[in-house]
């Protein structure tokens, strides 16, 4: 993350996830070419079901298909997940650091699954992206989560886990649900994010400036933040 994004966490105390539709991969929330296929297949058929039950001479009412409204709940559902994006692997990724740190001021956290898992609100799901060919590949629509869960193969590199979290409906003042309502904007989400509880340890991009190493450190001394901080030593000159 950037750091304006990192001084709203360790300040307020509360994570962003954005909303679906928001995010620059025009893919998310969509499904691949052979579910849709197996959709109009389907929707096809529950037509024909529906003319042949219909006596001959009697009005049909005019109904959108089974397809129409499937793509149309679709659409709305990306509009309401929220999504916080996260990189899995046992080691540094230097594709990552490229990708989200260039400047030299981007920041990082390091946390386990569990520790994650066990802090997101209750109405949250966490899972690891699936990637997926679009073209070829098939999803089953039974599964809610599934469009929000699958990826073309082209962001294999995240190899992402992601929390998402629905739109709470009519949720009552003093739940979780208030609070994730309560913060809603129109790109996105917050809730409740308690970095000392839930971060083992911050890194700093590989390329930061000493400057901003000791930045950071006098933010954090000053804020009650207590997660050891590291800068990367991706790009630190090798020992022949």
């Amino acid at each position: 993350m950037d750091l304006p994004r990192y001084l709203d966490i360790a300040t307020r105390g509360r994570l962003f996830l954005s909303r679906q539709d928001k995010f620059r991969d025009t893919f998310e929330g969509a499904i691949p070419l052979q579910s849709r296929k197996a959709l109009a297949m389907q929707s096809r058929a529950l037509e024909l079901e529906y003319l042949t039950s219909v006596d001959q001479g009697e009005t049909r009412p005019n109904r959108p298909t089974l397809e129409k409204q499937m793509m149309s709940f679709l659409e709305s559902v990306r509009r309401e997940m929220f999504i916080s994006c996260w990189h899995m692997n046992s080691a540094e990724s230097a594709a990552m650091w490229d990708l989200y740190g260039k400047d030299g001021s981007a920041i990082a956290f390091r946390t386990s699954y569990e520790k994650l898992r066990d802090h997101l609100p209750s109405n949250s799901y966490l899972g690891m992206v699936k990637y997926i060919d679009f073209e070829n590949d098939y999803f089953s629509l039974d599964n809610a989560m599934n469009p929000s869960m699958n990826k073309r193969r082209s962001f294999e590199h995240e190899n992402e886990v992601r929390a998402v979290i629905n739109k709470p409906v009519e949720p009552f003042e003093g739940s979780e649900e208030y609070e994730v309502v309560r913060e809603m904007t129109e790109f996105g989400i917050t809730i409740p994010f308690k970095i000392n509880e839930v971060i083992d340890e911050i890194y700093l991009s590989p390329d930061a400036m000493p400057w901003f190493v000791r930045l950071i450190l006098e933010t954090n001394a000053k804020l009650g933040v207590t997660a050891p901080l590291r800068k990367s030593s991706l790009y630190d000159a090798a020992i022949f």
